[in-house]
């Protein structure tokens, strides 16, 4: 069985239309795990796309530097539950189950957002026309070049829906300066 990870990122530019590139906003935004990082960044061409293309960047980075692994519980035993498939996620591990910890490094990382331009120029799927973006991606193609070559790890990139995106939910409850609602933090334990 691959041990996997999903990772989403998003990224915003506020007043993105504005002609004037300095009074443009940008933050991007990513969601792995329990990890969830949201920067105000900076580019000399400010938009919608770039803002995209650095919430990938700081997902990418983390996944390059940080290499999360996953916690599993293993029933040991004496382990006495009489639910069918019961799995590490159900329950605490207790002392008289002789169940076992075991931290798992993630072989496959699915990353998605809802940035169909972004997601298809890292496929190749779609060609990369805009001069701002090509750095951009070429920095994200070295990432996913080292993870895969070097850290011997499997990446996916998809495409979801913008409200299945958990990044551009915590990007949308952090716009208007309210807390994190509960339905984001739900979907949150929905997806670990």
């Amino acid at each position: 069985m691959t041990t996997s990870r999903i990772g989403f990122f998003d990224g915003e530019c506020l007043l993105n239309n504005d002609p004037d590139p300095s009074k443009r906003t940008m933050r991007a935004c990513f969601v792995i795990g329990d990890k969830r990082q949201i920067a105000e960044v900076t580019h000399p061409i400010p938009s919608n796309n770039v803002a995209e293309y650095m919430g990938l960047l700081s997902l990418l980075e983390y996944i390059y530097t940080e290499r999360p692994t996953i916690t599993r519980w293993l029933p040991g035993p004496n382990h006495d539950c009489d639910r069918a498939g019961c799995s590490s996620v159900e329950h605490v591990p207790d002392d008289e189950s002789g169940g076992t910890v075991m931290q798992s490094p993630v072989k496959k990382y699915v990353i998605m957002g809802d940035s169909q331009l972004v997601i298809n120029q890292m496929t190749g799927a779609f060609k990369t026309k805009n001069p701002a973006l090509i750095p951009l991606r070429d920095s994200a193609r070295v990432y996913v070049a080292r993870l895969v070559h070097v850290g011997k790890l499997d990446i996916e990139f998809r495409w979801v829906p913008r409200d299945q995106n958990l990044a551009g939910k915590l990007l949308e409850a952090t716009h208007h300066n309210k807390w994190v609602r509960r339905d984001f933090r739900k979907s949150l334990e929905d997806t670990a």
